[in-house]
This record gives structure tokens, sequence and C-alpha cells, in this order.
């Protein structure tokens, strides 16, 4: 578990992020050409939000290991516990056709700084990764051996139940079991992965 403000204070540190990055972050600038969540957490689509094909296959991994399955988009209280939902690229192309790559080597630089902050807050308590898809999986040399690194493929429908490299599927991958199983290992509480509707 990882605590976003103090992740958001290393990287104010860091001279190879631009401040206004990390103002951005903080009070999500709405200047921004494209859509970033409120809560600035990957996959969550807010209090009000819809169930997104990925977020429903989220949600599926949930339900396999006993959680209920939520009506809302809301992760809200996943982040109140320390869970921190960062994607490689905080904006993504107009076109919903078009690939991302470039918007992901636009934010690289904050997610290779974001990861090696993470790292070093894993120094003084457990924390544990999960990098689904291939390009999160690219992030796994600026966290371990610090961090436990859980990998799959991406929830999306287009790569839920694909192999991702030498990475499994991420359907059936029980990712919140094993995180779990692994924060108890390390006599650290649990997180519940409940999402109230």
């Amino acid at each position: 578990m990882v605590e976003p403000a103090r992740i958001l204070d290393r990287l104010a540190g860091d001279e190879r992020i631009a401040p206004d990055w990390v103002a951005g972050l903080r009070a999500v600038d709405p200047g921004i050409d494209s859509k970033i969540d409120t809560c600035l957490s990957s996959f969550s689509t807010g209090p009000a939000g819809d169930i997104p094909d990925s977020l429903a296959n989220i949600y599926a991994e949930l339900a396999a290991v006993g959680y209920p399955t939520p009506g809302i988009g809301d992760l809200s209280a996943w982040s109140a516990q320390g869970v921190m939902l960062l994607n490689r690229s905080l904006t993504l192309p107009r076109d919903k056709q078009a690939r991302p790559k470039r918007h992901i080597r636009m934010w690289s630089p904050l997610a290779v700084a974001a990861m090696k902050a993470i790292r070093a807050e894993a120094e003084a308590r457990p924390i544990a990764a999960m990098l689904w898809g291939v390009p999160s999986h690219r992030m796994r040399q600026y966290l371990e051996p610090e961090v436990a690194v859980f990998a799959s493929s991406h929830p999306s429908p287009m790569s839920v139940q694909r192999t991702a490299g030498a990475e499994r599927s991420f359907r059936g991958s029980n990712p919140f079991g094993e995180v779990n199983r692994w924060f108890e290992s390390r006599s650290a509480s649990p997180i519940d992965w409940t999402i109230a509707n």
C-alpha cells in the first residue's frame, strides 16, 4: 500500500519532473486535452461513473474470490486504503482508434519517477504492485526487488484471456487474493477490496 501524497511529494522533489506535472496531479488540471478521472485512479470512473468493460473484468476477478459485484465505477474506497491506481499514461488520444504510444512516451518520465518513489517507500513497509499489460510490465525494473510484483495481461476485453509476454492472462489470475495473501505473509493488513454501491 502506498500513500499517494508521499509519492507526489517525492515526485515534486525530482528535478527530472516538471513541477507543473505534479501540481496537475494534485489539482487535476482541467486544461489537459483528454479525460482524466477526477480521482486520478486508472479504471475508476468516479461516484456516478459507469462500468467500462475493463472494470467489469476487474469486478469479475473480485467476484471470483467472494467480493460482491458493485454497480458503480468508483474505486475511491481502494484509494482510501492506500491503493494507488496509476496508468503508464495519464492521458489518451482523442481518437479512440489511435494507439496511445505517444502519450505513454510523453508521460514516461513521470511514470518512471513514480515507480522509483514507490520502490523507495517500500523500504519502510510492504508494498505490492499489480502490473496489468505489457507496457506496465516494463515498470517492473523500477520496482523490484523492494516491491512485490504481480503481473498479468490487461483486463481489457482484447487482452483479458490472452497471456502477455511471459505473464499469464488476467482472467483467472486472482490478483486481489494473491496480493492479500502476500500482505498477510508480511504481517500487514490485507486490503478490503469491497466497493460499496
